[in-house]
């Protein structure tokens, strides 16, 4: 089961999308790290789970309930936060 499940999301800013099609299952107890170039779409990814993008089409399931649509607060409430770069709150760890 996963805990937290993106099925074909579409977003953007205005009416441009910047996400297309974008599908991803995140397991119990698993680490994910969202990765890529400048301007490739993963601020718009966090921001679209977190509620603050409002999704043009797909689904994000969290804990097996319906998440996108719901304001930012609630989505918290249900335990969903992103950690932003160049915040150091984990500057112990290492990567090998």
């Amino acid at each position: 089961m996963a805990t937290l499940e993106i099925r074909n999301l579409r977003a953007g800013y205005g009416d441009i999308s910047v996400l297309h099609d974008v599908s991803i299952q995140v397991n119990k107890g698993e680490f994910v790290s969202i990765v890529g170039s400048n301007r490739a779409g993963e601020t718009a990814l966090l921001r679209t789970i977190s509620g603050l993008i409002e999704p043009f089409s797909g689904e994000i399931i969290f804990n097996d309930e319906t998440i996108h649509g719901l304001p930012p607060y609630k989505i918290v409430a249900k335990g969903v936060v992103h950690v932003l770069e160049a915040r150091q709150l984990f500057n112990f760890l290492t990567v090998e």
